[in-house]
């Protein structure tokens, strides 16, 4: 017989995500990672929800400079993020594709959201 976890068990597993998965990385249309972020430590990110909600969302605002600082180039077409343990972690922990958002210009911006959905 399988154990349910009750909500708190799944808040707890939202926490440990949120403490523990939090490096984002933006992928564009070839598979390439354009660029990857820490959500806690780059002022362009943050949670815009909290382990008692779900889904745990982080949020990236992307422009087309910081593709070019990452050593990308434009135009560029993104169209998921995936989610890591670490800044060179190469397996990664989540993928959630969105619809595709083209940069072609530095000035350029995109608000991505990364969700971690969990039952129940």
């Amino acid at each position: 017989m399988v154990t349910q976890l009750d909500s708190y068990g799944f808040e707890d597993l939202r926490t440990y995500i949120q403490n523990n998965w939090a490096f984002i990385a933006v992928i564009d249309d070839a598979s390439n990672e354009a660029l990857r972020w820490d959500v806690a430590a780059n002022a362009n990110a943050s949670w815009s929800s909290g382990p008692g909600s779900n889904p745990l969302t982080a949020e990236l605002t992307v422009t087309g400079q910081d593709v070019i600082d990452a050593g990308g180039s434009l135009p560029i077409t993104l169209t998921g993020t995936e989610s890591y343990k670490s800044s060179s972690a190469t397996t990664r922990t989540t993928h959630d594709p969105w619809s595709d958002a083209t940069l072609e210009v530095a000035e350029d911006e995109v608000v991505i959201s990364h969700n971690f959905r969990l039952p129940p």
